[in-house]
């Protein structure tokens, strides 16, 4: 695998997600896993300790293999998950299975894609190294002050709105956020788009990017 990625970047893999974001997102959903955490929290409790033990078989061979970086595929989205529940049943897991992983020479990123007002800053809290595709305004919900105070030396994957690369967006303003992006999170930054490239891209727009990159490369 490392062969074949070159200097492209180091190889990563996806872990199962925190427990209470599979058992909303995958499993039950959101009306009736708050449903279920009312009526019936030691049974929750339980199903939530054997997703946990579940996740760690997972984590257990991640560790003992050569990649170098977790993911934790969690979609966080303060429309799911409300800071009392994050701090509950989420910053916890995070505290103690990135603690594990380091402990194993594993770095740990995390998918936070949805909107993140009242969550953002729990991040420097959750030992995670980087977050991957937190979305800035005019797509998500936070600005890039906003992020960049919230994050400080945690690593941002990504970070450019995917609606920049739509055919209606011009370059300029692409080029302006980028290049605004670039000033205020280098060197903690991995450059990318959130959260997907849209299937209308205008292929140029991406071209732009790279072309964008290699010249700053080249001024610093």
């Amino acid at each position: 695998m490392a062969a074949q990625l070159g200097e492209r970047g180091p190889p990563s893999i996806c872990c199962p997600a925190v427990p209470i974001a599979n058992l909303t997102i995958r499993y039950l959903g959101l009306l009736k896993t708050n449903i279920l955490l009312r009526k019936y929290p030691e049974e929750v409790r339980e199903l939530l300790e054997v997703l946990d033990r579940n996740n760690g078989r997972f984590l257990d061979a991640f560790a003992s293999s050569p990649i170098p970086i977790v993911n934790f595929d969690d979609n966080i989205d303060r429309n799911l998950f409300s800071p009392p529940t994050f701090l509950k049943h989420i910053l916890p897991y995070y505290q103690r299975r990135t603690a594990e992983l380091h402990a194993r020479g594993k770095l740990c990123t995390a998918h936070w894609d949805g909107k993140l007002t009242s969550l953002l800053q729990f991040a420097r809290q959750t030992g995670l190294d980087g977050i991957e595709c937190i979305t800035p305004k005019p797509q998500g919900d936070v600005t890039l002050e906003e992020i960049h105070s919230a994050l400080e030396e945690v690593v941002l994957l990504d970070g450019i709105p995917a609606i920049y690369f739509l055919p209606w967006t011009k370059d300029d303003e692409l080029v302006n956020f980028c290049n605004k992006l670039l000033r205020m999170f280098l060197p903690h930054l991995i450059l990318g788009v959130s959260d997907l490239v849209p299937p209308n891209a205008e292929v140029g727009k991406i071209r732009l990017v790279r072309r964008l990159i290699n010249e700053y490369q080249d001024r610093i």
